[in-house]
């Protein structure tokens, strides 16, 4: 099940922004915990500061994730299940 999640940081994490590799590591590792993949990440400019891309196998799964991205009280992020364009036409 494929995840996008719209991340915008918070006050602390844009003056932690220098430590940006290891929370980047941390949530790594805390994806790897739910039995997920990050595909990948992006850093933006506009409204929000960070587009990830992940895959969970479970919806179970990338909600304990997503609950466990908050508790590091870095970012605020909103997720939602992604869809290929296949299946949606299909399922439609």
């Amino acid at each position: 099940m494929k995840y996008i999640t719209l991340i915008k940081l918070t006050d602390e994490g844009r003056k932690h922004l220098p430590e940006s590799k290891e929370v980047l590591t941390k949530v790594y590792d805390l994806v790897a915990t739910y039995e997920g993949k990050v595909e990948a990440i992006w850093a933006t400019a506009g409204r929000y500061d960070f587009i990830s891309v992940a895959d969970f196998p479970t919806a179970d799964a990338a909600l304990k994730a997503h609950t466990k991205f908050l508790e590091i009280g870095f970012f605020l992020a909103d997720s939602c299940q992604a869809f290929d364009m296949e299946t949606f036409l299909t399922t439609v």
